[in-house]
This record gives C-alpha cells, sequence and structure tokens, in this order.
C-alpha cells in the first residue's frame, strides 16, 4: 500500500512538472522530477521526463552558444549536471562554452594571439551553428586591429615627444 502511495505521488510529480514545462518553466519542472525521483517509486514517466528535460536544457545551452553567450552556456550546464545529467552532447558543449569564455577574458587582458588560438578549439566543439561564434571572432579581429594601431600611434606620439597625444593613445591601447 505505501508503495503504491508512493508511485501515486511521484506521478503527481510528474503530472505538475509536465505542467510546468508547457509554461516554459523548467526549473519548477526539475524541482517537481526531482522530488518524484526521490520517492524511489519507479514511476516510468520520471524517466521520460528527464529525457525531455534534458533534451530541453542541451537546447538553452546551444541557444545560448549561437547567440554568443558563453557565461550563460556555462550557468544553464552546471546547473544540469547539479541535477545528474549525464548525456554525452553535454560535456563538449561545456568545454566550448568555457574555451570561448576563456577566449573572451584573454582578449580582455590585451593577449588577441591566445585568444585567437583559444577560439579555434571552440569551434569543431559546437554542434549547433556558429552565427554566435562567428561574430565573436569578427569582434576579436576587429579589437586586435584597433589594438595595434593604437599602440602604433602612442609609440609615434612618445617618439615625437607628443605627451598629451601620447596620454590619450595609451588610454585607447589600456
Amino acid at each position: 500500500k505505501g508503495f503504491r502511495l508512493a508511485r501515486e505521488v511521484a506521478a503527481a510529480h510528474v503530472n505538475r512538472a509536465e505542467r510546468f514545462l508547457r509554461h516554459d518553466n523548467a526549473d519548477a519542472a526539475w524541482t517537481e522530477l526531482l522530488a518524484a525521483e526521490g520517492l524511489n517509486s519507479g514511476e516510468p514517466s520520471a524517466s521520460t521526463l528527464r529525457q525531455t528535460l534534458t533534451k530541453y536544457g542541451l537546447a538553452v545551452i546551444r541557444a545560448a552558444l549561437e547567440a554568443g553567450k558563453p557565461l550563460a552556456a556555462v550557468e544553464h550546464a552546471e546547473r544540469l549536471r547539479e541535477r545528474g545529467v549525464r548525456h554525452p552532447e553535454l560535456q563538449p558543449l561545456i568545454d566550448a562554452a568555457q574555451d570561448w569564455f576563456l577566449a573572451a577574458d584573454t582578449a580582455d587582458r590585451g593577449d588577441f594571439l591566445l585568444a585567437s588560438t583559444n577560439l579555434e578549439r571552440v569551434r569543431p566543439r559546437l554542434t549547433c551553428p556558429t552565427t554566435g561564434l562567428e561574430r565573436f571572432a569578427a569582434d576579436l579581429r576587429d579589437r586586435h586591429e584597433r589594438f595595434r594601431h593604437a599602440v602604433s600611434e602612442l609609440h609615434a606620439a612618445v617618439e615625437a615627444q607628443r605627451w598629451r597625444e601620447a596620454i590619450l593613445w595609451a588610454d585607447e591601447v589600456l
């Protein structure tokens, strides 16, 4: 009798989770799914819902990467891991997002060549359209060119002892 009751409660959690998912509230759906799984009732619909939520989560990660938001992708991937998701696509997406974020951070520190190298490791790992990555790579090339021009102008201003101009170019470099 206790097992039957646990199974009914688990089924109710799964039904509630499915309603949340239909209303695009994946976090609440995960909460309900984890509650259903915690009852260890063997409710078969919980397994199906886990697969659905996993696919949804992977789609959210791919969408974040396509939109050029690697940090959002990493954050969502970590939430999936915390929820016990194991999927062969997850780790390559995490690695791609982390390398992309590292490339952005490296570029922000002015090391554009290393950033480009880091960025090249991202492309083969992506299983989604690379629209955001291409946008970021173009921005990286533009920033690198502006940086090189500013450094050149800074050196010229210092050499000519045009200190006010040198300060402006130094600010541009930084």
